[in-house]
């Protein structure tokens, strides 16, 4: 088992059949199509070049099936030359090695991954969009870019299906780096994946609104806020966690939100 220092761990696991292209999922069943085969993993390399990064959450019943959350990082695919994508994978696709080792799936935290407690009569539809390039939820970098939470199908990497528009529940929010306390603050750790139109049901918990910093600078030129909901799966379980409601620049007061009261086009 690794910890990446966010509180959050994982395994990495080897799929069941190698030579196998395996499906990425969103919560409401639908097949994404990414394909997560001929894995090489860049940057620090987490895993093994062809195994899978699986989140220890619990797993999500999605189509009727256990599904496990893959975390996408640097590296590529036999698809994508640029990006290794967050999604959903089955346990059938997973070696009977690799399910062993997520047998004991990470507990929510104080206020990660919990379920809510109270929902408010807030019901909103999942609306991805972009989010400025030069928004990044770290200060002196230029590499943590806010919209990877916005609209990853149509920003990461080289392959953007059309048409495809999704973004994600967290289980934890981005932080900024200035909490020295922190062994590795950093980005949000995935839950779920939502596509657009998919219904979140606002949680009765205070939402958090983080800065945006400019690339390589301390300059804070924006602002992201945060929201807690719960989604549920097209088999009927209830996912919870944190989602990009809106951003802003600095110098305005109009937020542009990633979610509607009504349905989108």
């Amino acid at each position: 088992m690794a910890d990446d220092g966010e509180g959050v761990a994982y395994e990495c696991v080897r799929p069941r059949n190698p030579n196998a292209p395996i499906e990425m999922w969103a919560l409401d069943g639908s097949d994404t199509t990414f394909r997560f085969n001929g894995v090489t993993w860049g940057g620090t390399k987490p895993c093994d070049d062809g195994e899978l990064r699986i989140s220890k959450f619990p797993p999500v019943r999605i189509n009727g099936s256990l599904m496990y959350l893959q975390r996408g990082y640097k590296g590529s695919t036999a698809q994508d030359p640029e990006a290794v994508r967050h999604g959903h994978v089955r346990a059938d696709d997973l070696s009977q090695a690799g399910l062993a080792k997520l047998r004991r799936p990470v507990s929510p935290g104080a206020r990660n991954g919990r379920p809510c407690a109270r929902t408010k009569n807030v019901a909103y539809f999942n609306n991805p969009g972009p989010i400025p390039e030069n928004f990044q939820y770290k200060p002196k970098e230029d590499s943590s870019d806010w919209d990877n939470y916005g609209d990853p199908a149509q920003v990461d990497g080289e392959y953007h299906p059309p048409g495809l528009h999704y973004n994600y529940l967290l289980w934890s929010w981005p932080t900024d780096a200035q909490n020295t306390a922190k062994k590795n603050p950093g980005g949000g750790q995935i839950r779920a994946v939502i596509k657009k139109n998919d219904r979140i049901r606002l949680c009765d918990v205070a939402p958090i609104i983080s800065p945006a910093y400019k690339e390589g600078k301390t300059e804070v030129i924006g602002y992201v806020r945060g929201m807690y909901g719960r989604a549920r799966s097209n088999s009927g379980q209830s996912v919870e966690g944190w989602f990009v409601h809106s951003w802003r620049p600095a110098d305005s007061s109009r937020w542009t939100e990633l979610v509607s009261r009504t349905p989108v086009p």
